[in-house]
């Protein structure tokens, strides 16, 4: 149903798209105006330059919408609001000007909404990347109000998008301290003292492999246990559906695993917290430890560096690194006592779940923040009208 006063249109009948410019490598320069290529809407600040003749239709400028037309779901593909510099605007990028009785912020907001529903038909080259046609995105349909309305839907939608910003500028600042305690504790640079309140003895350096022993034990795919996957974000449970044929390693609950194989020299170790035992792929080595704070152990390993000179570099359709558990025991770093590691253990638990606590706010003020724009947009909740509250913005 089509809210009073509003007409559906198409977005080719609200705004134009103006291509990019395919610059080749031969026409960059050391000066002239940056070239906005796709990595720069995913944030990188490293740029190309081009001081050669420009056409009009190549500019952008700050504040200008953009709209990729190939990149990765949810980072670089569809609508942004171009915050850099002036520069030209290089092929894969659409710039979006509105036509008239079209207001710039709301065209913005309502090309976030377009984003989406392109995403979920395009078709990708790979799983997370997108590449469409202009056609799949100026046939899309939208819900136009009066240009006063139009206004205050964008003003009401920025001023919730400042309170995002807020919160994730404080999730920012408690990821920073966090990292700053890490390297302070880890490190040795901030003791801790004993319940009888005298320092706690000198660090000694050991061999990790003295802590760690392998497990070996495996179960047939059709296995009732929970499948896991290891990643940088951690330990979860997969889809029955991707399950792989064969045998599954077993990892235990207060057991570790890792991803013994990367591209980038990161390799993250994660410890099972939560399942009584999993059934994970044999391509993760499976170990316990003892004598070792486990949860010191796993912030040690994550935090350290040192350990990755044991990896070996192999090249398998490029350049990989191969991290095999018998090179990582040989890695050696300093210990302080397990009482001093239990407090250090207990520090970065507390540190942890102050940076959850402002990531759960930021998850849920951004929840409330689509939320309500997808209502605005459609007019299913009206600027002005009485169900309307603006102030819940300083309630989350």
């Amino acid at each position: 149903m089509v809210p009073e006063g509003w007409h559906v249109k198409s977005v080719g009948d609200i705004c134009t798209f103006i291509n990019g410019h395919g610059f080749k490598s031969q026409d960059w320069s050391d000066s002239g105006l940056p070239i906005i290529r796709i990595q720069n809407l995913n944030g990188s600040e490293s740029f190309n330059f081009y001081d050669g003749a420009i056409k009009k239709q190549w500019l952008v400028n700050p504040g200008d919408i953009l709209f990729a037309w190939a990149g990765t779901k949810g980072v670089s593909f569809g609508a942004k609001l171009w915050k850099g510099p002036k520069g030209v605007l290089n092929q894969h990028i659409f710039r979006v000007e509105p036509k008239l009785k079209v207001d710039h912020t709301w065209l913005y907001f309502a090309m976030l909404s377009v984003t989406k529903r392109v995403e979920e038909k395009a078709h990708g080259f790979k799983s997370t990347l997108v590449h469409v046609q202009k056609s799949d995105v100026t046939e899309q349909v939208v819900l136009v109000p009066p240009l006063d309305e139009q206004k205050k839907i964008a003003q009401v939608i920025y001023t919730w998008d400042e309170a995002v910003r807020t919160c994730e500028r404080l999730l920012s600042n408690s990821r920073q301290q966090k990292r700053g305690l890490l390297q302070q504790l880890l490190n040795g640079k901030r003791r801790f003292n004993s319940e009888s309140g005298r320092g706690f003895p000198a660090w000694k350096e050991e061999k990790v492999g003295n802590f760690l022993r392998l497990h070996k034990e495996y179960v047939p795919a059709s296995t009732k246990l929970p499948i896991l996957t290891s990643s940088r974000d951690g330990l979860y449970e997969q889809e029955r559906s991707v399950i792989n044929e064969g045998k599954y390693g077993v990892i235990p609950f207060g057991y570790f695993t890792y991803r013994h194989m990367s591209d980038d020299l990161i390799f993250k170790f994660n410890l099972n917290r939560e399942w009584e035992r999993g059934a994970i792929s044999k391509e993760y080595p499976v170990f316990s430890a003892s004598g070792v704070d486990k949860d010191f152990l796993e912030a040690q390993l994550n935090h350290g560096d040192a350990f990755k000179r044991f990896a070996i570099q192999q090249k398998q359709g490029g350049t990989r690194t191969r991290l095999y558990f018998r090179n990582l025991c040989e890695f050696r770093f300093a210990v302080p006592c397990l009482e001093e590691q239990e407090k250090i253990a207990t520090a970065l638990s507390v540190a942890n779940q102050e940076v959850e606590v402002v990531k759960k706010k930021v998850e849920c003020i951004k929840h409330e923040r689509n939320a309500l724009m997808q209502q605005l947009l459609t007019g299913k909740r009206r600027v002005g009208s009485g169900d309307f509250q603006c102030e819940k913005v300083g309630e989350v």
